[in-house]
């Protein structure tokens, strides 16, 4: 898939005639390369437009988006919302809204319904995402009912079809996102104090169930306007609901993220802020285990719970943030034998100390530094399996397998003429070329 393709299957998906059918949004897609998507003003992948302001559906990718290990990087997304067109401008991020699809139908009754996997997985993400929600002399009877910003998707539900919405039904009525980094900076921007729901994460603006496993944020989750009845801004989800109604209950496990949550509101109005997720609600006991963080985050929670900032049923969730450094980065950029290679800062956290960095398996004419930047020439072409490894010196040491792909050079022949020849003699010449 190239940048023309990933544009091409977001129109796709975002324009398809039939949106309670649709064609494309269904699909199984798997990147080839990394993607820099530097220049284009993007419009996130199933936005939640093309809807009547009646209807509970909207335009939703509901398939599968394999990143294979690449990167999008250069994301930008800049989003503006108000009340008159919440329907038809959703929420934020690469994606916008994910849900798994019914093949067929079903009612509260009929739990055995089939739907289509979705998942979003083994992708890295660079770039920034932008939520403008509101207006400045809003009408308290015309508001934004809910805000969603992630870094890399907006809001994940649990299913397409609303008779089902409170059905226990099978595992794959759940969403997934696994295996996932975003790096770089999430901003919502509130000039509506009725906005009833404000949420951003470094992953997932909202969750409703689904699975959020191995994932990494890294940077800034920023919120700037009024206060709302509900600000939830979280490391790796703003909010995340458990519901007792559902036969499976979905984890957020193995997650890690160090991102500096700022909001200009304080004192009481200050939001809930968390290294995990920002808001939690659960109304049932056997919920209480659902949320798991291994690894480490940022201590902003305002409540005193480190990973959770406010919620249901969560006293016993909060852990201190982990002091030993952990590498975040899933991917490295690709180069080209005998090219310099852009200097490339692994992600890490936490990002102050003194720590030390080495690097097994890279190309000769490649190395890292004690910034964790790899930098140099390499002089061979293949593919390296690259174990970065960082440690404080006085934790045990963490590393983190990557690989690298370095390409060949064409030869490029460097001969300009050739000598004249004789007819019916032996001609010998020879041609010199430059790899």
């Amino acid at each position: 898939m190239t940048r023309e393709d990933l544009i091409q299957m977001r129109d796709d998906v975002n324009n398809d005639p039939t949106p309670l059918n649709p064609t494309y949004a269904k699909g199984h897609y798997k990147l080839g390369a990394d993607i820099d998507l530097t220049g284009v003003d993007w419009t996130p992948i199933g936005d939640f437009s093309g809807v009547p302001a009646t209807s509970t559906y909207g335009r939703m990718f509901c398939g599968v988006f394999d990143g294979d290990g690449h990167a999008i990087t250069g994301l930008n997304v800049n989003r503006t919302v108000t009340p008159s067109d919440y329907i038809t401008a959703g929420p934020a991020g690469l994606f916008g809204v994910i849900a798994p699809f019914y093949i067929t139908g079903g009612t509260a009754s009929n739990i055995n319904a089939v739907s289509v996997p979705c998942e979003i997985k083994n992708l890295t993400v660079h770039g920034t995402v932008t939520f403008t929600v509101g207006l400045d002399n809003a009408d308290p009877y015309n508001r934004i009912e809910d805000a969603m910003v992630g870094g890399i998707v907006g809001g994940m539900a649990n299913t397409m079809e609303p008779s089902l919405s409170l059905a226990a039904g099978p595992a794959n009525n759940y969403p997934k996102i696994t295996d996932c980094v975003f790096v770089g900076d999430v901003t919502i921007i509130d000039k509506d104090d009725n906005t009833k729901n404000v949420y951003a994460g470094g992953i997932v603006g909202a969750r409703s169930d689904g699975t959020l496993a191995n994932c990494a944020a890294s940077g800034s989750i920023k919120h700037e306007g009024n206060k709302g009845p509900d600000i939830h801004l979280g490391g790796i989800v703003g909010h995340s609901d458990e519901r007792k109604d559902k036969v499976s209950i979905q984890r957020i496990s193995n997650c890690i993220s160090d991102v500096e949550i700022t909001s200009s509101l304080s004192g009481l109005d200050e939001p809930a802020r968390g290294g995990i997720a920002g808001g939690y609600y659960e109304d049932s006991p056997r919920d209480m285990n659902a949320l798991s963080s291994n690894g480490w985050y940022d201590k902003t929670a305002k409540y005193g719970a480190a990973d959770i900032g406010s919620g249901e049923g969560i006293n016993n969730l909060g852990a201190e943030p982990k002091t030993a450094p952990m590498i975040l980065s899933r991917w490295l950029p690709a180069g080209t034998d005998g090219v310099a290679y852009p200097p490339h800062t692994l992600t890490y956290a936490p990002r102050n100390g003194a720590f030390e960095w080495s690097a097994t398996g890279l190309p000769d004419g490649l190395s890292i530094d004690k910034t964790a930047t790899i930098s140099g020439t390499p002089q061979k072409s293949g593919s390296f399996t690259v174990t970065a490894t960082v440690s404080n010196g006085t934790d045990p040491a963490h590393f983190r397998v990557l690989t690298l792909m370095i390409a060949a050079v064409a030869p490029v022949i460097t001969t300009g003429s050739l000598p004249n020849g004789v007819v019916g003699d032996t001609y010998d010449a020879t041609l010199e070329a430059d790899h």
